[in-house]
């Protein structure tokens, strides 16, 4: 696992940590912050995908790469097939790096899901330099 934006999770670790936000709140607060997503959509990222089967961490950063992305899908310098590609290989790679995480202990699900936050925004950051 190569994460490549220190600066980066250490900003959304501190949004949670000190403004006491979500993950995925400070997901979107960070991908505001960082210029991945224009300011007026923020209701949209908040809640687009929120489900209960999953952490909403990665619903969260799959809503971030999409509305960075949506740009380029609609000029046709990328395809629509190749952003879900993209969201696989970030999938698979956070799931990586959550098999390959220390013990959680007693930690809450929002708890260990909220962990996940500043490691799916640096996979983010990585995919969205590749394609930009």
């Amino acid at each position: 696992m190569n994460f490549q934006f220190p600066n980066a999770r250490l900003f959304v670790r501190d949004l949670i940590a000190t403004e006491q936000l979500s993950g995925p709140e400070a997901m979107v607060q960070a991908a505001y912050e960082f210029g991945l997503v224009p300011v007026n959509s923020k209701y949209e990222l908040h809640y687009k995908h929120r489900d209960n089967t999953q952490c909403p961490c990665f619903a969260t950063a799959k809503t971030i790469l999409e509305t960075h992305l949506a740009p380029k899908i609609e000029t046709g310098s990328i395809q629509i097939e190749k952003v879900a590609d993209i969201w696989s290989g970030v999938k698979r790679q956070a799931e990586l790096y959550q098999k390959l995480s220390p013990e959680t202990g007693n930690m809450t699900d929002e708890e260990l899901c909220a962990r996940m936050a500043p490691a799916l925004f640096d996979l983010i950051l990585q995919e969205v330099r590749r394609y930009s």
